[in-house]
This record gives structure tokens, C-alpha cells and sequence, in this order.
């Protein structure tokens, strides 16, 4: 689905395609062995595409931060300085041995051939190398245990981190730059409907079959099964709103009972998406109907556009994608909003939010990953663009309670809804 909101006119999706650029994932990095030489601040790494080896390199590399508090509400000291003297202190006491098991385990699973910069194995000291800190508790009664089993699991996770990180450096390269496509609209629902007993099943078809032989097109509507089916799943807008594929469909709870056990694929809307929709929808309307300076398109996005992410899920694909053209200013702004995005993010617990990949790329300041796309759009383009990430929150969210305003600004949002004017402007009910 994708609508524009402004005037009365019709709308066709060649009239508007060309104006909405976008991007969207090329071939990715796939299951193949990577070679990574560690060298300090650089990671060097060659991988094999069709055949033909193709080398990498990360430069500066960003150190990693481990976090093993058991308790993600309460703070730890980083041990990272407490590790290394152990490891130098103790070196002749520690398993190497099982530790060496567990390296050679784990570049074996993430499909990495690992090389220290004098090309030799690699030792706990090159996965040192890629971390800055390290949150757990202090060494107790016996620091050789402490090391031994901290030294393990830094190895599982550095490793894991490391190969989604060469990931993602790989697939950045590999972005399709285009317009929008009509095959990357949800055109089209299919819904199944399942009955208990054959007397029922025959009832619908009869049903059907007579609002066809009505002459009278009003009741016919009425009458058909079918349509009222489409028009109970399909009530969302109000009269005047402008959709290429209508109708969006409703969350469960918003139907009638007996339109429930409908199976809906895609998705229907959930809650959130719905009153994201509605929200939106009715501040465009009333703020800047008729205007002159602005275009606006929602289009929701059902893994078509996707920004690659370093963690384990590799990319990130926002339940909606809205374009802003501001004539006046020449710019293109592109917002992936996630209405649930909270869900997977707190997983069970609310300590480590800020790490999480989708919070970390709207740091813009911090994350180069939607700067990098913003360039190379504008390169291909020969024209501005600004892309923003936001994850909606309930009012009921506790995610970033006890943060200053100016970095709940800056990533999360409790929205009731949003302008343009030359910036994003937000109306937050914090």
C-alpha cells in the first residue's frame, strides 16, 4: 500500500514513481569463508564472490563494548584493564588449550579463517585488541577461573560480532540505488476464510452467487459475502484519502467477531501501525492540505526496503517508509518509522537498549550508516536528501526513562504525530 495526501486529483504510479527514490539490498555476503587478518584499528579480510577473491578493509575499527551484568538495571566496573594484567600475570596457568578449542569452534560456526598481523593464530590478546570495555563483575578468590571462563566467552562474542560487522561492511557496497517499483507496493491481500461445516461453505457460495444476479448494485453489495468482507477488514480512512492499493487492513481486535478467523496475508495492521497511520494521516491533512511546497507518500514496507544492520538479524526492514519533496528546498526526506519497535529490542530486559543496532542507526552523529546512504543517494541523483530512523513508543514505554530530553530527542519517540517545516518537528507526550 501507498497513498499521497494533499489535493483531489487522481494520481497514477507512473506520475509519482520516479520522484520517490530509494534504495534496497543487492546481493548479500552470503555463507562464505572470510579470511580476516587483525591488525590493530584495521581489520583486512578477502572473501570469494563468483569465484573471484575480493579483498576488504575496516578501517578504524569502532572497539566493542561487552556487557555481563546479570543484572541490566544495575552498573558494573569494566574489567577490561583487570583481564589483561590476569592474562599477562597468570599466562603460564591458564587453559590455553581449551581456550584455543574454543577459537577454532567458533571461527569454524561463523565461517572465519582468523589471522593475527604476524600471520599466525590469533591469541586472546588480538580479541583484546577489538574491545573497549568490558562490564562484569571484579575477579574474586580465584583469578585464574575468572579469567579463563571471561576469556572464553569474549571469544564467542568478539567472534560473532566480528563476522557481522565484515558482513555489513561487504553488503554497504552493495545497495541498489532506484526508483520505486510497483512490485514493491503491497498490491494486493489474500484473505481465506475457513468453515466448519460444508452447509456453511455452501451458504457463502449461494450468497455470492445471487448478489452477481442482482441487478440492483447497492444491494448487491449488501448481499455479497465477499464485499462485506472487504469493506468490514477495510475500514480505516476517512472518505478522501487517496490510496493506490485500498484498502489498508484492520488489526483483529477492530473487526466484528465473526471477521476474526480471517487469515490475512500480508499481515494486517496491528494497533500501533493503525494509529501510526491514522495519527499521520490526519495532521498531513489538516496541516498541509492544498499546500504548495510539500509531497507526501506513506508506503508500508513489507521487507522490501531493508538497511543493513551488524548484529545477528544482518538487516532491518521499518514497518513504513514516508517520503517528504520539499519543492521549495529541493530535498527528498525519507523517515523509516517502526510503530512495535520496542518489542524485540527490550527482550526481556531494558539495560543494554542503546547498543541495539536499530537504536544505534539514528544516532547519525555516532552511526555513519543512513549518512553513507544519504551521499550515495545523492550522488546517484544529483539531488538532496535527509533519512531519519524513529522506533514509536507507547505511552506506557519505560524505554528511556531516567535519560536526559536531548538524547530521548534524538532516539526515541512517543509520537502523536510529526511535520516538516525546513526540520522534523515532533509533538511528544513525554
Amino acid at each position: 500500500m501507498l497513498f499521497k495526501v494533499d489535493g483531489n486529483t487522481s494520481v497514477k504510479f507512473d506520475d509519482y514513481s520516479q520522484k520517490l527514490h530509494i534504495f534496497k539490498q543487492g546481493n548479500t555476503a552470503g555463507s562464505g569463508i572470510k579470511r580476516v587478518f587483525l591488525n590493530g584499528d584495521e581489520i583486512h579480510y578477502t572473501y570469494l564472490d563468483d569465484s573471484t577473491e575480493k579483498p576488504g578493509t575496516i578501517s578504524n575499527w569502532r572497539k566493542l563494548t561487552l556487557d555481563y551484568r546479570t543484572d541490566k538495571e544495575r552498573s558494573a566496573p569494566d574489567v577490561f584493564e583487570d583481564l589483561r594484567q590476569n592474562n599477562e600475570k597468570y599466562a603460564c596457568y591458564l587453559n590455553r588449550a581449551k581456550l584455543a578449542t574454543v577459537i577454532h569452534r567458533e571461527a569454524e560456526k561463523n565461517q572465519l579463517q582468523l589471522y593475527s598481523k604476524e600471520n599466525h593464530k590469533p591469541t586472546i590478546v588480538d580479541y583484546l585488541s577489538l574491545v573497549g570495555e568490558i562490564q562484569y563483575q571484579k575477579p574474586g578468590q580465584d583469578p585464574i577461573a575468572w579469567t579463563d571462563r571471561l576469556n572464553r566467552q569474549i571469544v564467542i562474542d568478539v567472534t560473532r560480532k566480528l563476522k557481522n560487522r565484515i558482513n555489513a561492511h561487504i553488503n554497504s557496497a552493495n545497495y541498489v540505488y532506484e526508483p520505486l517499483k510497483q512490485d514493491d507496493l503491497i498490491y494486493q491481500y489474500t484473505v481465506t476464510k475457513e468453515f466448519e461445516k460444508p452447509d456453511e461453505y455452501d451458504e457463502f457460495l449461494k450468497n455470492i452467487k445471487n448478489a452477481e444476479k442482482e441487478g440492483n448494485k447497492a444491494k448487491a453489495e449488501r448481499i455479497n459475502p465477499e464485499a462485506l468482507m472487504r469493506r468490514e477488514l477495510g475500514r480505516l480512512l476517512e472518505p478522501g484519502h487517496r490510496h493506490i492499493y485500498k484498502p489498508l487492513i484492520l488489526p483483529q481486535e477492530d473487526v466484528e467477531s465473526m471477521y476474526r478467523d480471517l487469515k490475512v496475508s500480508p499481515d494486517r495492521l496491528n494497533r500501533g501501525e493503525k494509529k501510526f497511520v491514522e495519527d499521520l494521516t490526519k495532521y498531513i491533512k489538516e496541516t498541509y492540505y492544498q499546500n504548495e511546497r510539500y509531497e507526501f507518500y506513506l508506503m508500508r514496507n513489507v521487507q522490501k526496503i531493508g538497511i543493513y544492520l551488524e548484529s545477528d538479524a544482518g538487516s532491518y526492514y521499518p514497518d513504513f517508509v514516508l517520503w517528504v519533496l520539499d519543492r521549495e528546498q529541493e530535498i527528498t526526506h525519507i523517515l523509516f518509522a517502526d510503530p512495535k519497535g520496542e518489542r524485540e529490542i527490550i527482550g526481556g530486559t531494558r539495560g543494554d537498549y542503546k547498543n541495539h543496532p536499530k537504536v544505534k542507526i539514528a544516532q547519525k552523529s555516532e552511526d555513519q550508516t543512513l549518512t553513507k546512504l544519504e551521499k550515495q543517494l545523492e550522488a546517484e541523483h544529483d539531488q538532496k536528501f535527509q533519512l531519519n530512523s524513529f522506533l514509536l513508543l507507547r505511552d506506557s514505554s519505560e524505554l528511556g526513562n531516567g535519560e536526559d530530553v536531548d538524547w530521548i530527542k534524538k532516539i526515541y519517540w512517543r509520537i502523536t504525530f510529526f511535520a516538516w517545516i525546513g526540520t522534523i518537528k515532533k509533538r511528544m507526550g513525554l
